[in-house]
């Protein structure tokens, strides 16, 4: 059996929130998720994988990071180059990492997280 997280470390890993659906089509058709600048992440480049949350809007599958993927590159572009479509939202001028994920993967059992608040889950491994 093929070993998937060889020496693998939980400081490895960024946990993402992934607000609508329309971010995980983004993800799973065009292979990319995208963060505010602002949110100065210090490990961001230090990092190997991203973990992606989704919330109870997704249902069945709501409460849970589910998916995974090892970063590929990172870009930083206007929110409007990322969804041409909102250009008059009020942040499409603001800056985003562009991350590119190579081999989205689904987990077999995903990790069912509580939400604490606005901002953390709490990931019972």
């Amino acid at each position: 059996m093929k070993k998937l997280f060889t020496d693998y470390k939980r400081t490895d890993t960024i946990i993402c929130w992934l607000k609508q659906k329309r971010d995980l089509s983004l993800l799973l058709l065009e292979g990319w998720y995208r963060i505010p600048v602002k949110t100065k992440l210090e490990n961001l480049f230090k990092v190997k994988y991203l973990g992606f949350y989704q919330p109870v809007i997704f249902g069945k599958y709501g409460g849970a990071i589910t998916h995974y993927g090892a970063i590929e590159n990172i870009e930083v572009k206007k929110r409007i180059e990322l969804l041409p479509d909102e250009k008059n939202d009020i942040k499409c001028e603001e800056e985003y990492y562009k991350i590119y994920i190579k081999d989205i993967n689904i987990l077999k059992s995903p990790l069912k997280c509580k939400r604490e608040n606005n901002y953390y889950v709490n990931i019972n491994l």
